[in-house]
């Protein structure tokens, strides 16, 4: 007899390795707890025992940041949504440094995540709204980031954060609003990797912790396995 899905994810539990994990997983496609797309979601994130279920059928694995990230597209506009919330959550303690009374580019992440928990026309218009509030906010500060490999040998200046910050939050409300598209989250994000790369070796690294990717796959992971949702979390907290 096979074992159950629930004693699969207790000898998971137990073990903690990413063989059970697998196991468990399969059990839970097979089941109809997990869909398919979902697990191949997790696989595109990199989650191991994810990919060890597909094996060489796995998304292709991509070292560059933006093909990544443009790649969410593929699994719908909920999951490009997230991972364009979670990248624009990583620069936010450098927007906090410099404007720590300033809640503009909060409010266009929880429109956005608004958007994600109801996804109605309400919230499409909201993200919408604050999406351009923050741009146009930015648009009229003093931060303004040129072409990323002109900056890739610069020394990190707080506005560039806050430019930063703010642009990466209007991706997120832009997209959540039906104005954006995956390849602009993608050159976001890949510009954004580049400059932060700058902060994470200066006196603003302590508040930059992992790399973008990171925060992307710690979001998004357990939204996907139906391990926890970050976003359900933080708003209803």
């Amino acid at each position: 007899m096979s074992e159950s899905v629930d004693e699969l994810e207790q000898q998971w539990k137990a073990s903690g390795t990413d063989a059970d994990e697998a196991s468990y997983l399969r059990a839970c496609v097979r089941a109809g707890r997990l869909p398919q797309v979902m697990l191949q979601l997790a696989a595109h994130l990199g989650h191991p025992a994810a990919r060890m279920v597909f094996g060489g059928s796995a998304p292709p694995e991509s070292a560059d940041l933006g093909k990544w990230v443009a790649g969410f597209d593929r699994y719908g506009k909920e999951a490009l949504v997230r991972a364009a919330i979670a990248a624009a959550r990583y620069p936010l303690p450098l927007w906090e440094l410099k404007r720590p009374n300033d809640r503009l580019p909060q409010s266009a992440l929880d429109a956005a995540e608004g958007w994600v928990l109801n996804q109605d026309e309400a919230h499409v218009s909201a993200a919408e709204k604050a999406g351009e509030s923050v741009a146009n906010a930015d648009r009229s500060g003093d931060g303004e980031a040129d072409d990323a490999q002109q900056l890739a040998g610069q020394t990190f200046d707080a506005d560039m954060g806050v430019h930063i910050a703010a642009d990466m939050a209007a991706e997120a409300a832009h997209l959540a609003g039906d104005m954006g598209e995956a390849e602009d989250v993608a050159q976001a994000v890949q510009t954004a990797e580049v400059i932060l790369g700058i902060s994470r070796k200066g006196a603003a690294g302590e508040l930059l912790k992992g790399t973008i990717r990171d925060a992307i796959c710690s979001e998004l992971v357990p939204w996907a396995l139906g391990y926890g949702d970050p976003i359900r979390e933080r708003q209803t907290s």
